[in-house]
């Protein structure tokens, strides 16, 4: 049964009848919530946002009129039920006029034709709470992508890098596991000087794909400037693998990229590779450590791979 997933306020000013009510509704709905008057219901509503009202409309304090008024300002969809005595023509369109999503008439002889309108009423309640629960999904997916992702070529952004980054070597303090890569475009500015930025934009969006493809699952990929790429390598890696991954990488890279109107052009890149914490104490210093690694492979000859090493820092300084 859908009620049993869905809660109910029940809005009533005899006591007699709510206690009828309770007793016949509750057991069948997730929450069952009870209110004297209009004032009564707003601040349970305003509290524990039930997936359905049932409401009288004569009542002290606040008629259900002006409750329903008062819910639809805020939110145009609660699905709300009117239960009354009152059926003249006037109320009917006052209550039309109210947007709300059935009415029944008191006292209730027919429970059949409650429940059937509280099933129908459920089933759009149901169906409002899954498409507010999914765009609300989609909304933090979007929130997080904007604020932690390349616009340009979707993997992390900078932000989300040192962030993970600065989490990870927390826990390496006890497990020794972090190793970072930094990936440096050899001589990318002449692409674009040659080509044009939309082709630039279009090698580093294809280079971003590739990229994504080779890395370990549990890796993290970033771009973190104009041609500059770090991935984050959490878990005790070997010298070995780290090697075969590097050269991957530069293969990768060095693969032609195919032009919209013809032709191709190609590029390599330089690594360097620092871990955490053979190679370092902090995250500044992985990181620097890492940035000395690949200046050292750049001056190799580009096109290579390089792990830190004492001494980089005056072979660089």
């Amino acid at each position: 049964m859908l009620l049993k997933k869905l809660s109910l306020l029940f809005v009533e000013d005899d006591s007699v009848t709510r206690e009828q009510l309770r007793h016949l509704l509750a057991p069948d709905v997730r929450q069952f919530f009870e209110a004297g008057n209009g004032r009564e219901a707003l601040e349970i509503y305003h509290k524990e946002k039930p997936d359905i009202i049932l409401t009288d409309l004569s009542m002290p304090e606040m008629g259900g009129l002006e409750m329903i008024r008062e819910i639809r300002k805020l939110d145009m969809d609660q699905v709300i039920l009117i239960l009354s005595a009152r059926n003249d023509r006037e109320t009917l369109f006052e209550s039309v006029n109210a947007s709300v999503d059935g009415f029944l008439i008191k006292p209730i002889l027919d429970f059949d034709r409650l429940y059937a309108q509280l099933e129908r009423a459920g089933e759009k309640a149901f169906s409002r709470r899954h498409v507010h629960t999914v765009t609300g999904q989609k909304q933090m997916v979007q929130l997080f992508n904007k604020a932690n992702r390349d616009p340009l070529t979707r993997l992390y952004n900078r932000y989300y890098f040192q962030e993970k980054l600065e989490s990870l070597c927390k826990k390496g303090r006890a497990s020794k596991s972090t190793v970072l890569f930094f990936l440096d475009l050899d001589d990318f500015k002449e692409i674009n000087d040659t080509y044009g930025h939309r082709m630039g934009d279009m090698a580093l969006r294809t280079i971003a794909k590739r990229y994504s493809t080779l890395v370990p699952d549990d890796s993290i990929l970033a771009r973190i400037g104009g041609d500059e790429f770090s991935l984050i390598l959490p878990g005790k890696q070997t010298r070995e693998r780290l090697t075969k991954l590097a050269k991957t990488l530069l293969e990768a890279t060095h693969q032609p990229i195919e032009l919209p109107e013809g032709g191709s052009l190609s590029f390599g890149c330089s690594i360097g590779i620092s871990r955490f914490p053979e190679d370092a104490e902090t995250v500044e210093e992985l990181i620097h450590h890492a940035d000395l690694a690949m200046y050292r492979a750049k001056k190799s000859g580009k096109y290579h791979y390089a792990f830190y090493q004492t001494g980089d820092e005056e072979k660089n300084g």
